[in-house]
C-alpha cells in the first residue's frame, strides 16, 4: 500500500462527488482508532472550497493542512502501526455550510479542534474505511 510507511508513505488520492445543497467548503480526515481512548490523525485538511471535489494523490497545495498525531506537522504521515493483524484506516469527508473558525486562528490544527470547530455546521460527511495489515518482515 503506497500510502504506509512500507511503500512510499505519499498522501492518498481522495475525491467525492454529490455535495449537499448549501455546502460552502469540505474537510477531510484520515485516522485509526488504536482503543476506546485513544486515535491517531493520519491527515487533517480543512477549508477546502466548495469548487474542489477531491485531494489528488500527494496533494500539499489545496486548502490547509492541520497537524498529524504522529509527527505533530501540518502534512500527512504515512500510517506505520505496531503489532499484527489487521488496522483500520478510516477517510472522512465533511460538507460543511461555512469555513471552520479554526482557519483564522490556527493553523496547526489537531483533528480533534477541527471536529469540535465545525459539530454545527456539518450538512453531511462521507466514510470510507480501509484496512491493511503490515508485512510479517517489512
Amino acid at each position: 500500500m503506497a500510502q504506509t510507511c512500507d511503500g512510499r508513505g505519499e498522501p492518498p488520492a481522495i475525491n467525492w462527488s454529490g455535495a449537499p445543497q448549501g455546502t460552502v467548503s469540505f474537510a477531510v480526515t484520515m485516522h485509526t482508532q488504536v482503543n476506546i481512548f485513544v486515535s491517531h490523525a493520519y491527515l487533517v485538511v480543512y477549508d477546502l472550497p466548495k469548487s474542489v471535489h477531491g485531494l489528488p494523490t500527494n496533494s500539499r497545495n489545496i486548502g490547509i493542512f492541520g497537524s498529524n498525531s504522529i509527527n505533530d506537522r501540518r502534512e500527512y504521515a504515512p500510517p506505520s502501526s505496531r503489532g499484527p493483524g489487521m488496522k483500520d484506516y478510516v477517510v472522512t469527508v465533511f460538507a460543511l455550510n461555512s469555513v471552520p473558525k479554526v482557519t483564522a486562528q490556527k493553523q496547526g490544527v489537531t483533528r480533534q479542534e477541527l471536529l469540535s470547530s465545525f459539530s454545527h455546521m456539518t450538512l453531511d460527511s462521507a466514510t470510507l474505511k480501509t484496512s491493511y495489515a503490515r508485512p510479517t518482515n517489512p
